[in-house]
Formats: structure tokens, C-alpha cells, sequence
């Protein structure tokens, strides 16, 4: 090969897409989140299994690693390994990881994320996604309720602050806060959080086509609204009533801000804040306006059930 490369000249070799995928993901991650790249052995002890469940008939059990006999069937061995050892000196940190995982005699490559300190918030890690299927110009992505017994994250996350990842029709991972059980079994005493994606799943997604727009000439203004709903609502009941409550023509960006579960919230409840960002295109919005399509998308709010913060 290497005597034909100077004659074939390597700008007309191949492009490996699976690589170049990966490399914008790591850039991203380096540049965007200031995380650090980790590489993980795939061997896991007998006491790793007991610490994560999962179908013994599915694990698989190598002859030559006395010590660490299976091969991990999860990227979260290793990742909490190396979360537990980086918190004897570090308290806010981001670490990332690209492997793979061996169950039912077949492998599957994975890309995985955990976060602790100021950047382990649930909607950090799901920014996380965000700015990856951007990066690589998939189809929009969506969060979903945790499925029973997917990618074991039933032990692995906590029940209500975690979501399955989905672009069009398939399941791509999970994301949440790491279950406080798990957390404790590996003596940690700080919260975290956890994402675990399917990257061949992922990287055969269709690329989305770019759509360009004009720039605005004039001003965009925002407001917030907080929204107290059952805990066990999902963000895009919410996100679905506000589209239908405000004008397609006036809406440019709807983005979740903040959450909030804990007194003087009710129990069984919490708090979504979202900011939603207007424009009027061809004129600046006057304040009547502004307050007309407030007054009438909490309206549409209470009509469904859920209290707006103040009432």
C-alpha cells in the first residue's frame, strides 16, 4: 500500500465516514463541552455484573481474563470507574468514551458521556445530544419515556429524570441522572449524569437538509413561562401546546430553561420554565402584542390543566 499511496495520492482515497463522524463528535466535545476523552479495557469482574444487572444468557464469558472474565455488555463499568478515581481531585468534570459492547455473541460500537459537578444537569446532557445530531446534520432528535428493560436503563438511571434518545424511527440510547443506588455502590456521594448512544445506529441516520433563511430586520423579543405539571409529564406535551398556541408565523425558537422539583412545589410536581422567542418579520412587535400571545398561551395552559407559576 504504501508504494501505491504517492501514485494514487491520498486526496482520491476514500473517505471512512464512521471515522470522520466520530472526530467531529470528539471535537465537539473537547471544544464545545470542555470534556476529556477516556479509553476503557472491555473486561469486567464478576462483581461489575452484580452492580448492573442484566440477563446472564446474554453475557459474554472470555477463557483468557482470570480477573475480569466478561466482556462489558455497557459502557457504564468503566465510566464510573473512572468518575469515582477523577472526584479524589476534580469536582465539576465531563468524560466521554467510544467502545464497544458484547452481548449475545454479536458487538455493537457505543459512545458514551458522564458528567458530575455544575455540568451534570439532566438538561445539560440532553444539550449534549442536541449539539451532536446538529454537528452531524440528522434529522431532529426527541426524548421519549424510558422504555422497560432498554440498554438496562431501568439500573442504570434514575426512573424520573431520564428519557430514551429517538430520531425518526428508532431508538438511539439513553440520558439521565445516574440512579442513586448505582451511585452508591461504587461510593459516590454526588450526583451525575449519563448518556449512552448506538453510534452505528446514530452515524446511518439520513443526513438532514440545510434550510437557509434571511436574517431578521427587525428586533426578536422573548418571554418566559413557568409550568407546574405532574412529574411524571413529558416536556414534549408541553412543547406541542405552546406550537399550537402561538402563530407559526411569529414563533422562531421554544427552548426549555429551567426545571425545578422541591418546596414550595407541591410533591408529585414540578416546574418547567421555557423561553419562547418571537418575531415579527417585517415589523417590531408591539407590547399589546406581545402580551396577547402571553395571556393566551397561558390560557391554553390552564384549559389542559396546568398551573402557571404566580396563579
Amino acid at each position: 500500500i504504501e508504494p501505491v499511496s504517492p501514485l494514487f495520492t491520498m486526496d482520491r482515497a476514500p473517505v471512512n465516514k464512521s471515522v470522520e463522524k466520530s472526530d467531529k463528535i470528539k471535537t465537539l466535545m473537547v471544544n464545545g463541552f470542555g470534556a476529556n476523552e477516556v479509553m476503557n479495557y472491555p473486561f469486567v469482574k464478576k462483581e461489575d455484573i452484580g452492580n448492573i444487572p442484566f440477563d446472564q444468557k446474554r453475557i459474554i464469558e472470555t477463557v483468557d481474563e482470570k480477573e475480569a472474565p466478561f466482556l462489558r455488555y455497557s459502557m457504564i463499568n468503566g465510566l464510573m470507574k473512572n468518575l469515582f478515581e477523577n472526584l479524589k481531585n476534580y469536582k465539576d468534570f465531563t468524560l466521554f468514551e467510544f467502545g464497544r459492547v458484547y452481548f449475545d455473541n454479536a458487538e455493537k460500537k457505543r459512545f458514551a458521556v458522564i458528567s458530575t459537578g455544575k455540568s451534570s444537569e439532566f438538561l445539560k446532557m440532553k444539550k449534549i445530544a442536541v449539539s451532536i445530531s446538529k454537528e452531524l446534520k440528522t434529522p431532529p432528535i426527541r426524548f421519549n419515556r424510558i422504555k422497560e428493560d432498554f440498554m438496562s436503563a431501568d439500573t442504570i438511571l434514575h426512573p424520573g429524570r431520564s428519557a430514551v434518545v429517538s430520531a425518526v424511527k428508532y431508538d438511539l440510547g439513553i440520558l439521565g441522572e445516574l440512579h442513586p443506588v448505582l451511585l452508591k455502590k461504587y461510593g459516590i456521594d454526588v450526583p451525575a449524569t449519563y448518556m449512552e448512544l448506538d453510534v452505528e445506529q446514530l452515524y446511518d441516520l439520513p443526513e438532514r437538509a440545510l434550510k437557509f433563511t434571511s436574517l431578521f430586520k427587525f428586533p426578536s423579543t422573548s418571554f418566559d413561562v413557568t409550568v407546574i405539571v405532574p412529574d411524571k409529564t413529558e416536556a414534549d406535551q408541553l412543547l406541542k401546546i405552546i406550537k399550537k398556541s402561538v402563530d407559526s408565523k411569529l414563533l422562531v425558537e421554544t427552548m426549555i430553561v429551567d426545571h425545578f422539583k422541591g418546596s414550595p412545589i407541591p410533591e408529585g410536581h414540578l416546574s418547567i420554565s421555557f423561553r419562547i422567542v418571537l418575531n415579527g418579520k417585517e415589523r417590531t412587535l408591539t407590547a399589546d402584542e406581545m402580551r396577547s400571545v402571553q395571556q393566551k398561551l397561558f390560557n391554553d395552559f390552564r384549559k389542559e390543566g396546568y398551573k402557571i407559576s404566580g396563579d
